[in-house]
């Protein structure tokens, strides 16, 4: 199976909310806020993904 060059984005915003609304518009998904994780992590919401499926997986970072 071929895979994708890119498994993992990240790509930081000043305005979360405003960031959401378009790219949920836009896109048509539904991005979801990971469990919370140890540490100091910026604020995540990312797009929905599987492990074995097709595209990349990232999220929008505050």
């Amino acid at each position: 199976m071929k895979g994708n060059a890119v498994v993992w984005f990240e790509l930081y915003v000043a305005d979360m909310a405003r960031a959401r609304k378009f790219y949920e518009a836009v896109l048509d998904v539904k991005l979801e806020q990971p469990e919370k994780m140890e540490g100091d992590w910026p604020e995540m919401w990312m797009f929905p993904g599987e492990d074995e499926g097709n595209g990349a997986c990232g999220a929008w970072c505050r």
